[in-house]
């Protein structure tokens, strides 16, 4: 699975913002629990699966807007490319023609180390604003809900 994902936060700001980048190769192996219909039911499997993630091309920026002056501003982290794990467990059902539908989580423990770091504008050499070591290591643990459609071929 090769993945980009943004992050951002913007709510009740009018003059800046925050994101955060990271793009992402997982591999998982998986044990799967088959089971048969029942009624009107159709056959399925539930899924449980570890691996480990490379993490690359992970990006903190922070901007401020000066809305009186124009003034853009920006502070941002370039972080180190990682290792991670995660576990994932999915509930997969059968359908008709070869179709199938997942639903499950993902839970990805993995830990970012900040490679460098550029300011312009306010944020330059202005260490009051925000606490700029704060950012030289990230936690990058998370969930992430999974809903997939597929199709088999065999």
């Amino acid at each position: 699975t090769a993945v980009r994902q943004i992050s951002e936060i913007k709510n009740n700001v009018i003059n800046g913002g925050m994101e955060f980048k990271k793009v992402y190769a997982l591999g998982t192996l998986k044990y799967k629990i088959p089971f048969k219909s029942s009624l009107d039911y159709y056959s399925g499997q539930i899924k449980f699966g570890a691996g480990i993630g490379f993490y690359q091309s992970t990006t903190l920026t922070i901007v401020h807007n000066n809305r009186t002056t124009d003034l853009h501003s920006e502070y941002v982290v370039d972080y180190e490319p990682a290792l991670g794990y995660h576990t994932t467990v999915e509930f997969e059902t059968f359908m008709p023609n070869d179709w199938a539908l997942s639903i499950g989580a993902r839970i990805s423990f993995v830990d970012f180390k900040a490679d460098s770091t550029q300011s312009s504008g306010i944020f330059v050499g202005n260490n009051s604003i925000i606490d700029k070591t704060s950012f030289d290591e990230m936690d990058g643990s998370g969930i992430d809900l999974l809903i997939s459609l597929g199709k088999y071929f065999w």
